[in-house]
């Protein structure tokens, strides 16, 4: 299937790599999208580097998306969808490809879904549910629900104040912090896009960082530069069970998993919570409140203002005021 002058999926994959610098997690997603790609063009011979690209033609690519729609959802589709697409404009420009098949098969259709995004409202409503949730102890007193609550209180306030994304939290250092000039710095090996970046600390978010410092100088002194910034091993009551003092993002995933099972018992007016959608809710709010759009870019590090443009959604009054003015 594959000519030695003819370029491969996997050549292709390669070579994108080399010119783009992605964190690990991103390069795990486009080998994915190839790899299931590889799979159905060539089932009995897998390898990437043996699939040239002028096997993706119309017709297996139509293919391709009927199969993955018959054993995965819409949505991770067209998230390889995206992947792929990305891939062979890059195969166009370096003219290994005639032109990019993908753009003649559609996305797939998604059902609606619950809201991407929070209100302001309901965060601070979960905000208040880790301030006050408590259940009887052994002994008849109060004892926290999901210990230690102030400081997933103090996790979540980071989220939606800042709108980073989990692999920047969990890799914060003390160093990355400055509380005098209230400043936090973005380091580029944390980040998606591999950009440094520093945002504000906004004063509804100061309080929580600020006691969070305080406990961890009572934990490990005032030379903290250091160490991590959000390290659950060192305030939870459970720490032996911990390999390492350092929080990982499962940690903080399996947290959002215990609050969610005990609001859709007890909060059913409340919707999902996760670190995800709390960047999706910063985004969504101040897109629709923040005049100048880049300003919302710089913050959430979007390296296109068109990545930006997604989270703005136009109210039907909106559209009922404009109206009015014809």
């Amino acid at each position: 299937m594959h000519k030695d002058d003819d370029p491969s999926l996997g050549s292709l994959l390669d070579s994108y790599f080399k010119v783009r610098s992605l964190v690990e997690a991103s390069k795990d997603r486009y080998e994915l999208a190839v790899r299931n790609l590889t799979n159905y063009v060539s089932p009995d011979r897998p390898d990437p580097k043996r699939v040239a690209l002028s096997a993706i033609t119309l017709d297996a690519l139509a293919g391709f998306k009927q199969a993955m729609l018959q054993r995965a959802t819409a949505a991770t589709y067209n998230t390889e969808h995206g992947h792929l697409s990305t891939l062979f404009n890059f195969a166009v420009r370096m003219e290994w490809m005639p032109r990019n098949e993908l753009r003649y098969i559609g996305r797939a259709p998604v059902p609606k879904r619950a809201p991407k995004s929070l209100s302001r409202q309901q965060v601070g409503a979960y905000l208040h549910l880790l301030e006050t949730a408590s259940k009887p102890g052994p002994k008849g007193a109060p004892t926290e629900l999901f210990h230690p609550q102030w400081f997933w209180g103090c996790v979540l306030a980071t989220f939606f104040f800042t709108g980073m994304r989990m692999r920047q939290l969990v890799g914060l250092n003390w160093s990355d912090m400055d509380l005098k000039a209230m400043t936090i710095t973005l380091r580029a090996e944390t980040s998606k896009n591999r950009r440094e970046w520093t945002i504000p600390i906004p004063p509804a978010l100061a309080p929580y960082l600020l006691r969070l410092h305080d406990r961890t100088v009572e934990i490990r002194g005032p030379s903290l530069d250091v160490f991590q910034v959000f390290c659950l091993p060192i305030f939870s009551r459970w720490r032996t069970l911990f390999a390492t003092n350092v929080m990982r993002s499962d940690n903080v995933n399996q947290f959002f998993q215990r609050l969610h099972k005990y609001v859709a018992r007890h909060h059913g007016e409340l919707q999902r919570v996760s670190a995800h959608k709390l960047r999706h809710s910063t985004a969504t709010i101040l897109a629709n409140k923040v005049p100048n759009l880049r300003v919302v870019q710089e913050l959430l590090g979007h390296t296109s203002i068109k990545t930006t443009y997604q989270y703005v959604h136009v109210e039907l009054t909106d559209m009922r005021s404009a109206l009015d003015k014809l």
